[in-house]
């Protein structure tokens, strides 16, 4: 690979290493702003590039702060804290032209940032002046002409807020446990209100819903009487068809104790009623922190769910017939597959996934949506371990093509690329041997795949971010991308691409 020099012509958001503060706001040529809305004048680009990446990392001399990519140059979006700390930035949304992301300061605060790449232009929406208000911590979501997240003000605890697109202003949504904190988190939007999980001393961590409508805030079932029903599941909600699809817990009293079940819920955001899909598990529960990745493909939804007869295999809910089926057991018996555990991605009418079917190891299968049948795609690394186990893959559809990580004696971790066009898979050789190197995918963006490499150091490991140059076939393809001539080491790592 190839090293990728940045130009520099994004420096100005750097304004002269500017320190971030909770008083200023970091613009094109060093304009500065804080919250009330975003100022009406100011220099800056034309038009925003059509895709920008944000990663996270370090070079010299910042420490892990908010760098922007635009498919040419790698630059500081800006030093939000001391460049020995780092801000840390996580959690990143975009909508309307708008960046949001949370990130500590120098006093090691964390609160809300908003970025208008068309502007070049940061602020801060200082929710908490006395601390952190950790907005964002469990997620955005927009509704409406506002974007919702939990927060902190420092009187009413973490509780739901809302960004004003328009007027560019944060304010206290609902004050849901007034004696504390709701911790309002896995936020969705469907039919015109907002869905989410909040805690309250009375009914514990149950799905409520914000009606913007009528301003107000309600839960939406009270699914588990004896305690929390969607408290520390790993796990997001699915919208299909009007309704919201999710795991949850129930207690069913047994004498002194409870029995503790796990299992598949619908809630109709029409009829408002809320109810068990199946008994997956009649044993015990079905759910497997982890494991229980949901999608949607042809108005139907996959998931992962746990039998103590058959493991955790793959299964699909047809709502339109109200028909839940096990897909073609994977491996049979009570051994589980887990299909599906890192995810789906679909691409030319099939469904790709990592199963272990107990005699090939953990592999890429393929479900066809057309005539629901699975396959194992390609048998990377024979033996009974496979070449996925204990690795994120990350599978990225790229051009036709299907990219993930993978390991294999002869190549160790690198970048491994599935043509369905061949039905042929082979490796990059990203990675140079077999050593402990590690390649994640990290997305596509325009005519670009972006990875993330380890490169060994003095010390250690380090990673790299890296960009293709069209569809690559090589590592020759990958160019290594730097900032200012200095290597930059992605944390994490991960990108945010919008």
């Amino acid at each position: 690979m190839g090293r990728h020099k940045a130009s520099g012509h994004h420096q100005t958001l750097k304004t002269g290493h500017h320190h971030f503060d909770r008083k200023d706001a970091v613009g094109h040529g060093g304009d500065h702003h804080k919250g009330g809305g975003w100022p009406c004048g100011g220099e800056g680009r034309d038009r925003a590039p059509d895709k920008h990446a944000v990663l996270v990392g370090a070079t010299v001399p910042f420490n892990y702060e908010p760098w922007l990519y635009d498919s040419k140059d790698l630059s500081l979006l800006a030093e939000i804290a001391d460049g020995s700390i780092g801000s840390s930035p996580s959690s990143f949304f975009e909508t309307d032209g708008l960046l949001f992301f949370r990130a500590y300061d120098t006093e090691e605060d964390n609160e809300l940032y908003l970025y208008d790449p068309k502007r070049e232009l940061l602020r801060i929406e200082d929710i908490n002046p006395t601390g952190s208000s950790y907005a964002g911590q469990t997620g955005f979501e927009k509704l409406g002409g506002s974007v919702y997240f939990m927060a902190d003000d420092g009187t009413h605890g973490r509780e739901l807020w809302s960004y004003d697109l328009a007027s560019g202003t944060a304010s206290l949504t609902a004050d849901i446990n007034p004696e504390g904190s709701s911790y309002a988190s896995n936020f969705i939007s469907v039919s015109g209100k907002l869905y989410f999980i909040a805690y309250t001393p009375e009914l514990g961590h149950e799905l409520w819903m914000y009606d913007p409508g009528k301003d107000a805030a309600s839960p939406v079932s009270d699914i588990n009487p004896y305690g929390s029903s969607l408290n520390g599941l790993d796990m997001e909600f699915t919208e299909l068809d009007g309704s919201l699809y999710f795991f949850a817990t129930t207690f069913a009293p047994s004498g002194v104790s409870y029995i503790v079940d796990i299992e598949l819920y619908r809630h109709d955001t029409e009829t408002g009623l809320t109810q068990q899909v199946a008994d997956i598990n009649p044993d015990g529960p079905s759910f497997i922190s982890g494991y229980a990745e949901m999608a949607v493909f042809d108005e139907k939804l996959f998931f992962n769910a746990f039998n103590d007869a058959t493991g955790a295999e793959l299964w699909v809910y047809s709502p339109g017939d109200d028909s839940l089926e096990l897909i073609d057991s994977i491996r049979p018996g009570p051994e589980s597959a887990n299909a599906g555990r890192y995810g789906f991605v679909e691409m030319r009418g099939e469904i790709y996934f990592a199963a272990h079917d107990g005699e090939h190891g953990l592999e890429l299968w393929a479900y066809d949506l057309r005539d629901e049948s699975t396959r194992l795609v390609w048998d990377i690394e024979p033996g009974a371990e496979g070449s996925l186990l204990g690795i994120d893959p990350t599978f990225t559809e790229f051009r036709g093509k299907l990219y993930f990580a993978a390991r294999t004696e002869e190549y160790g971790y690198d970048l491994f690329v599935y043509d369905p066009r061949k039905d042929h898979v082979s490796a990059l050789d990203l990675v140079e041997g077999d050593a402990d190197s590690l390649v994640l995918v990290l997305g596509a963006m325009g005519n670009q795949l972006m990875v993330a490499v380890t490169e060994e150091v003095e010390g250690g490991l380090e990673w790299r971010a890296a960009v293709s140059h069209g569809v690559p076939k090589s590592a020759e393809d990958f160019t290594i991308l730097e900032a200012d001539g200095e290597i930059f080491a992605p944390y994490g790592p991960d990108a945010f691409i919008f």
